[in-house]
């Protein structure tokens, strides 16, 4: 389980190959994804736009809250998985927020 910097939203995943959002403000569950494989590990980005998720045999994926899209998926070598992977996702995907920031500012 992963809860966003604000406090909002949590996601959370199982072994029954889903993700949830959740409005931690009401204790809801906003969405429920339904993934590939089993969910190993899972992290919201500081923002809450984006979760990345680390699945059974080596599978990740990037889902995008706000749009309900799942836009980048891959495949590791061999049977990887774990914080090491959800964490450098999360480091790129805020860089990439930054400089998307940053170019529509300027």
């Amino acid at each position: 389980m992963s809860v966003s910097d604000d406090g909002g939203l949590a996601v959370s995943g199982s072994m029954d190959r889903t993700l949830v959002l959740w409005n931690l403000l009401n204790g809801q569950a906003l969405r429920k994804i339904e993934v590939q494989n089993q969910v190993s590990g899972c992290m919201i980005t500081s923002g809450g736009k984006c979760v990345a998720a680390t699945l059974a045999r080596g599978f990740y994926m990037v889902y995008e809250v706000h749009t309900n899209v799942i836009w980048r998926t891959g495949q590791l070598f061999g049977n990887h998985s774990g914080m090491c992977l959800q964490s450098d996702i999360i480091t790129e995907l805020a860089k990439e927020g930054r400089e998307s920031q940053a170019r529509t500012m300027a």
